[in-house]
């Protein structure tokens, strides 16, 4: 799941689904097709800042990954 600074997020456009969309799809249909595209536009920012705060890579992608299943196991909660 790590990402590096030369990765390339994937903002939203308008052919693709806005953040709520895909946060609805995760939690109503456990859609991994909508997580993969939530991951791989927010995985290399949430890396970024978690390294930051933490200063080491193996705990920086702990940190990720342990966001982003919260993420797949709580959208359902999210308004």
């Amino acid at each position: 799941m790590r990402s590096t600074a030369s990765q390339a997020e994937s903002p939203p456009t308008a052919e693709s689904p806005a953040d709520n969309e895909l946060i609805s799809r995760i939690g109503a249909q456990r859609d991994e097709t909508a997580f993969t595209a939530l991951l791989e536009r927010y995985q290399g920012a949430a890396y970024s800042l978690a390294f930051r705060i933490t200063l080491r890579k193996e705990l920086a992608e702990e940190v990720l990954q342990e966001s982003f299943l919260s993420v797949w196991k709580n959208a359902f909660r999210y308004k």
